[in-house]
Formats: structure tokens, C-alpha cells, sequence
């Protein structure tokens, strides 16, 4: 009897726990086999990656997707109808991008079904014989944001649009990406915050240190943050404004902090954004040092798969998260060399601005502007003391030895 009954007790607290846990529904967004095979291994790994959200079953996801109901609506509300149905709080859509006909690439993006924003988009490439390594990689990435889902009946967020905190000064420059994704990354920790558009957040600042463009204003949050910040020494000086709308003045804050702890500064201003926008100010418990750990895993396995772009995103979250691995500064160099392809098994090529004057104006400015971010991740490395290497370890012809 008394077995019974703690069976009985068990059962109900796993279905009481569940039903406290975030939904995650992992959809293909194409009719290839390859696609809903690498769905399905992505599910098994997010399954064991994890017990803090729970994922709809493919099976039922499977049946829900023949029903009428969604067979009637167009192919674009196809999924978002889906996963109300499944009462999913977050969808994985794994969809292909044949961009590049010599590398077949598989997209991953996570989107919350609750306020619409995207929280996380990947890039993977690979061989088919390659997706159970990339599925577990790509796991450990997404599981953070699964993690921090907010579910249906939640308190709607305040939603932050970030257009960019930029240096006073050009020489300040260095720590600019850094500091942008790492303050994205905090913001989305924090207990009611949102942060508009974080996975375009990502793409536009890599983009931005490469095409070298002002900032676009995402007037779609809440309060749209933005400022500036100046270097004296070691430390940095932040002068932050928080708006409601782009045509107000708004409040204006300070603050400085080390600038060589960019993950301490960015808890700072998330903590302040947070607590002015009228939340408490607490962030959700988060590892934020085995999430880079994840992203540099997964920045490792795209750069020896040839992905240099792909590969410098993934290196730029592991240092936005405070990663303490000296390895990393080294590597995230090396995936931007990757990029310009400017190194052989012979060692460093002296013609590469001959060809690079051939090529035409918009990839030869790519190329510029790649070598100018290169130059600035450098320059961290260097503020950091090479992340505890000797600088003969970024000897650029050591990079396919290691390879």
C-alpha cells in the first residue's frame, strides 16, 4: 500500500513540476528528410541537456500539424499556429539555407511564442554524418534561453529595444561589440525584461564592426536604450539614456566600472535598466561562464568546418559572457583570419592586398572592414594580457598546425 501511494505521490509531483516548466517544440520548416532528421536529434539532445523546461513530443507535434485546423492557414502562420496548439512557450525552427551551394547549412532560431521576439538564430553546416555532433553542440547553446522561457500565463516583459552603446572616441572602439552583446545577454536575464530583436541584436553589431555603419533604431520595445561611454585608464565611464519613445528626451544614468570586466559592466546596466524600467532588478540563475563554455565549443567545431563568420559570432557571445578560458581570445583572431583566408600551409601570404585590390568594391571593402574588427579583437586580447598565453601563441601560422 505504502508503494502505491508514493508512486501515486511521485507521479503527481512530476506532472505538478512539468506543468511549472517552460515548453519547447523543436519544428522543421521544410519537407527534406534531412531537415526532420536533424529536428528529431536536436529534440533528444535538448532533452538530455537540460530538466529546467520540458519539450513537446515530435509525435504529438507530428499529429497536430495533420489536423484541419492548421492545414487550412497559410504555410508563414503554419507554425505559430502549431505551437499554441502544442502550448509551447518556445519554438526551434530548423530550416536549411542553400546559400552556398559548396556548404549546405542547416538555420536554427528560438522564438518566443508569448511576445513573438526571437531569442537565439545558429548557423550550422555539415555532412549529414556530421548532425548528431552538431545537434549536441547546438544544444548546449540553446538550452540557456529554453531555460529562461516565459510561460503563457506570465506577467507580459518589458520589452528593451537596444540601439547601441558606442565609445565617445574612435581609439575606444576595441570594446564596443563586446560590451553591446554582453549588455544584450544580461538584459535577457533579467526577471520581466525582454530584449527586442536580441538574435538581430547579435547579427547587426558583427555586422556593424565589419560594414562600419551607424546603428539602425529599433523603435519596436518597450523603452529604447542607448548611450555612450568614454576610457580613462582602466576604467570606463558610461553615460546611458532610456527613452519611451524616440522623439522623447528620457532619462540619462551614469556608471563606470573596469574595462576589463565587460560582463561585471553589462550586470550593471542591466541591473539599472531593469529596476528603472520598474522590475526588481534580480536575474534569472544562470551559468553564464558554461554558456560560453558552449559557445566556444560550438565557435571550435564551425572554424574547423571552414564556417570563419559563423565561427567569430559564436567566439564573440564566449568573451561577451566573461569566458575565462585563455584559449578563446587567441581563437576568436583566428576565426576572423579565417574569414580574410589569408593563410595557407605555407604560412602568412605578403600579396593578399594585390588580390584583394582586384576583387570587387563591396568584398573588398568586406575584407577592410574584417581586418579592422580582427585588429580590435586584438587589441582586447591585448588589454587582457592575452587571456594568459604568450603572444607567440597568436602566431598566425600556428593556426593550421592546430587545425
Amino acid at each position: 500500500m505504502k508503494s502505491i501511494l508514493f508512486l501515486v505521490s511521485l507521479v503527481v509531483f512530476t506532472l505538478a513540476r512539468a506543468a511549472d516548466l517552460p515548453r519547447v517544440a523543436v519544428v522543421p520548416d521544410s519537407p527534406e528528410p534531412s531537415i526532420a532528421a536533424f529536428a528529431d536529434l536536436l529534440s533528444a539532445s535538448l532533452a538530455t541537456a537540460s530538466d529546467r523546461y520540458a519539450l513537446v513530443e515530435r509525435a504529438e507535434i507530428t499529429k497536430l500539424a495533420s489536423e484541419a485546423e492548421i492545414q487550412k492557414l497559410a504555410a508563414d502562420q503554419r507554425l505559430s499556429a502549431l505551437a499554441k496548439l502544442a502550448k509551447a512557450d518556445g519554438l526551434i525552427i530548423v530550416g536549411a539555407d542553400n546559400g552556398d551551394p559548396k556548404l549546405r547549412k542547416l538555420t536554427l532560431r528560438l522564438t518566443s511564442t508569448n511576445n513573438g521576439l526571437v531569442l537565439r538564430s545558429l548557423i550550422l553546416g555539415g555532412k549529414e554524418s556530421e548532425f548528431p555532433e552538431a545537434a549536441k553542440l547546438a544544444a548546449g547553446v540553446l538550452r540557456f534561453p529554453c531555460e529562461r522561457l516565459t510561460q503563457g500565463d506570465a506577467k507580459p516583459p518589458i520589452i528593451v529595444s537596444l540601439l547601441g552603446i558606442r565609445p565617445a572616441f574612435e581609439t575606444d572602439r576595441a570594446l564596443e561589440t563586446t560590451l553591446n552583446l554582453a549588455v544584450a545577454q544580461q538584459l535577457s536575464a533579467q526577471s520581466g525584461i525582454a530584449v527586442s530583436e536580441r538574435w538581430k541584436m547579435n547579427d547587426l553589431v558583427f555586422e556593424r564592426s565589419l560594414a562600419d555603419q551607424r546603428p539602425q533604431a529599433f523603435a519596436t520595445g518597450t523603452v529604447l536604450l542607448d548611450g555612450s561611454y568614454t576610457r580613462k585608464g582602466d576604467q570606463l565611464e558610461f553615460s546611458l539614456r532610456l527613452r519611451k519613445a524616440e522623439s522623447e528626451e528620457g532619462k540619462t544614468f551614469t556608471l563606470q566600472g573596469s574595462s576589463n570586466k565587460s560582463t561585471d559592466l553589462a550586470q550593471q546596466i542591466a541591473k539599472l535598466i531593469a529596476t528603472e524600467s520598474g522590475q526588481s532588478g534580480e536575474a534569472v540563475a544562470w551559468n553564464t561562464l558554461e554558456e560560453a563554455k558552449q559557445y566556444s565549443e560550438l565557435g571550435g567545431w564551425l572554424r574547423v568546418r571552414a564556417q570563419g563568420i559563423e565561427s567569430a559570432q559564436a567566439y564573440e557571445a564566449a568573451v561577451a559572457l566573461g569566458s575565462v578560458d585563455g584559449n578563446v581570445p587567441r581563437d576568436r583572431i583566428w576565426a576572423y583570419q579565417s574569414i580574410l583566408d589569408e593563410i595557407d600551409s605555407s604560412g602568412y601570404d605578403p600579396t593578399w592586398i594585390n588580390r584583394w585590390l582586384k576583387l570587387p568594391r563591396p568584398e573588398f571593402k568586406q575584407k577592410l572592414m574584417t581586418a579592422i574588427r580582427m585588429t580590435r579583437v586584438t587589441i582586447e586580447a591585448l588589454d587582457s594580457d592575452w587571456g594568459g598565453l604568450s603572444p607567440k601563441d597568436f602566431d598566425p601560422s600556428r593556426r593550421q598546425r592546430i587545425l
